[in-house]
């Protein structure tokens, strides 16, 4: 910021999908917490003073993921992970349940992309509140091919499965490795929307 005391536009993109070991960070939260959801929040939180003084309307942006529409099961939690601040603190900081019977995945992926959305929408009415001209954005790209798409769980389910299990809740048919396919769409196509906000 001593720097650059002037932001115009934030991008928050970082994602990792899983946690395989279960790691706890330095921090004390469960990696995928970190990585996605927390390092995003406090980046957004600090810049604020600097994106407040835009000259323009200033956006920050973060980008989530279809994986929010089904937070409490692809971490194994339950349907009520989401339900206050106390299940929210025990997700943060302790590792995903062990998988049972058929499960697709086991990762707190989705409870992070859900609260990304939900820290757009809080922060947009915090800024109307305030007669700020910041703002606030939480968008799903879709299904784009990725290094993180091509092995979405080490160890469990491989990246054609996922991709016909990702595609179909869009209505789409997987045409993974397939010159010209749609879904998974090209990282060029999945970059339209953060680009056009």
């Amino acid at each position: 910021m001593s720097q650059h005391a002037v932001v115009d536009i934030l991008l928050n993109d970082a994602g990792i999908s899983d946690n395989p070991t279960g790691e706890i960070t330095k921090d004390g939260f469960e990696r995928v917490m970190q990585v996605n959801y927390i390092g995003p929040f406090l980046l957004t939180e600090l810049l604020l003073p600097a994106l407040r003084k835009s000259a323009a309307a200033a956006k920050v942006i973060n980008v989530a993921s279809g994986a929010s529409f089904q937070a409490c099961s692809w971490s194994n939690r339950g349907p009520n992970c989401l339900s206050g601040q106390e299940a929210w603190l025990s997700d943060a900081r302790t590792p995903c349940p062990a998988k049972t019977g058929f499960q697709q995945m086991n990762t707190n992926y989705g409870i992070t992309k859900f609260m990304q959305v939900a820290h757009m929408k809080a922060l947009a009415a915090r800024e109307r509140r305030l007669k700020s001209t910041l703002h606030a954005y939480s968008l799903r790209p879709g299904y784009v091919e990725t290094p993180m798409t091509d092995d979405p769980e080490p160890g469990g389910m491989n990246s054609y499965a996922f991709c016909v299990m990702a595609c179909g809740a869009e209505g789409l048919t997987c045409t993974q490795g397939q010159p010209g396919g749609t879904c998974p769409m090209p990282p060029q196509n999945g970059a339209a929307t953060p680009s056009f906000l």
